[in-house]
């Protein structure tokens, strides 16, 4: 059973299994996250978990909880760990999904690869921080990660299912730039963090679904199946 309509939601749809509670309508304003947008999730959440008590429920949350830096601990970050708790406390059996930059057919504006792809488009400048990394992961491999994670038997866990090697933004802009042939108008600034999150299950999992290893290569793939209709 999967919870939700969007991007993520429809992946996990292909993965879908009877003992499974797949939560995945969960917020996706990565800054502000109304108040009221937070307090349906969570009763949604105690409601589905109540309803379902035999299930394993999974619930989607962001690898960017662990950032160090309190600037970035936005209420979207914040709500996400309370929501993390509220899972451990109430869910017999529960697996927390830490993952980041989830890449597919999104049309949300915030969103990094959405952002850089219609910044070069209508040629608007925009800074590129030279300090700061992403980690990348295509929809699709979220979910059959997860699937996998859970044929494994890993249970009552936070699990973090991301690419094995993060990409410098730098590059991600300069491959979008090589496949539109768009020069993008955007200056270099000596600012950023990068995130450090546990990488060893997402190698394992990569190697046993046979996905590409390499951040470039990857990132390349990524921009030609989502993103060659838009610079067609």
């Amino acid at each position: 059973m999967v919870l939700g309509n969007g991007m993520i939601a429809s992946a996990f749809k292909k993965v879908d299994m009877p003992d499974v509670l797949f939560a995945a309508s969960g917020l996706s304003n990565l800054k502000g996250a109304d108040t009221g947008e937070r307090l349906r999730e969570q009763n949604l959440i105690r409601e589905q978990i109540l309803m379902h008590p035999d299930k394993l429920f999974l619930y989607i949350s962001s690898y960017s909880i662990d950032d160090q830096y309190p600037e970035n601990n936005t209420p979207y970050l914040e709500h996400k760990l309370q929501m993390e708790k509220l899972v451990q406390a109430i869910a017999k059996r529960f697996l927390i999904i830490r993952t980041s930059n989830v890449v597919g057919n999104s049309r949300q504006p915030g969103n990094l690869m959405n952002f850089i792809c219609d910044h070069l488009k209508t040629g608007t400048s925009f800074e590129v921080w030279t300090h700061t990394s992403r980690n990348l992961i295509d929809v699709s491999d979220l979910a059959a990660m997860a699937a996998e994670s859970i044929k494994m038997g890993c249970i009552n866990k936070t699990l973090y299912l991301i690419h094995p090697t993060d990409i410098p933004i730098y590059d991600i802009v300069r491959h979008f730039e090589a496949f539109s042939g768009l020069a993008g108008k955007y200056s270099l600034v000596a600012k950023g963090v990068y995130y450090e999150a546990e990488k060893k299950l997402s190698t394992m999992l990569f190697n046993q679904l046979g996905l590409e290893k390499d951040p470039d290569l990857y990132a390349k793939g990524l921009i030609e199946k989502y993103f060659s209709s838009k610079f067609g």
